[in-house]
């Protein structure tokens, strides 16, 4: 008589493994905006400014396993992570307008290097980026998170500040006129009339050698860094409920050459920089 063996399906971990991450499984939905400039050497311009509301979709799975890394100079040490799906649509058009898959990660704190717990955003774009990101976590603060400016002024020798906005720029339906210098205002808004009762912030931005681009981005649009907060709040409702809202904002700079390379004086750099509100289904 033969004995048939079925593999069982892996137990999922406890979500509180995840430390700060414990509340990002599943699915987040909502709206926010985007602005980018971009270069037009088709439309023969150096750059154009396009500004986009969006609509998201944002999906966190939890990685079923522990990671295990080995040490050598310390012990071995034990984490786990999710991986996310991000993707944006305008919000008027439907277009398509950013796809980006990669992983969070909650590392426990080590004695080489000496480190508290940190967090690292692993992720791929399909333009021909690669990022990985790294920051600290702070969890669970009482009430509503104090969300800074975020700065569109493009930093360069040949355009400088006088280059922003372009003339006949225009906002996108819904979006107020402040946000073209601070799209910041956005979250700040969404917050005015909530009662937050603690927030988790998970913040991270990348080091020099933290950002990879293919050959073509690196010459036309280099993306140099990234940082990004997310901020995941419990939200009382007006009935007494409690929903999960996410709101995150992030800011990248796009490096362009303003003449023949490789003069360095003659380069312009661009935010990139996109808000959103979330709320998980």
């Amino acid at each position: 008589m033969s004995t048939i063996f079925r593999a069982a399906v892996p137990q999922p971990a406890s979500t509180s493994e995840l430390g700060p991450l414990e509340n990002l499984p599943g699915t987040w939905m909502g709206t926010g905006f985007s602005l980018a400039e971009l270069p037009d050497h088709e439309g023969g311009s150096p750059f154009f400014l396009r500004l986009n509301a969006t609509q998201e979709t944002l999906t966190f799975t939890e990685i079923g396993a522990p990671i295990l890394n080995r040490g050598n100079l310390q012990d071995d040490i034990v984490f786990r992570g999710v991986h996310y799906l991000q993707q944006i649509a305008d919000a008027q058009t439907g277009e398509a307008l950013h796809v980006e898959n990669g992983m969070w990660l909650y590392v426990p704190a080590t004695s080489v290097p000496p480190s508290g717990p940190t967090l690292v955003r692993m992720a791929d774009i399909p333009h021909g980026d690669s990022f990985m990101a790294q920051g600290a976590p702070v969890a669970d603060v009482p009430g509503a998170p104090e969300i800074p400016p975020l700065d569109s002024t493009p930093n360069g020798s040949v355009f400088g500040d006088g280059y922003f906005p372009p003339p006949g720029t225009e906002l996108p339906p819904g979006i107020p006129d402040e946000a073209l210098r601070d799209p910041a205002v956005l979250l700040r808004r969404a917050l005015k009339e909530q009662t937050v009762l603690n927030t988790t912030t998970l913040d991270v931005r990348t080091g020099p050698d933290d950002v990879r681009n293919i050959g073509f981005v690196v010459e036309n649009a280099n993306a140099t860094s990234v940082r990004a907060a997310l901020w995941i709040e419990t939200v009382r409702r007006p009935d007494g409920t409690e929903t999960l809202q996410l709101q995150y904002s992030q800011h990248s700079i796009l490096r362009f050459p303003a003449g023949p390379r490789p003069d360095p004086a003659k380069q312009i750099d661009w935010p990139h920089i996109q808000v959103a509100t979330l709320i998980k289904q």
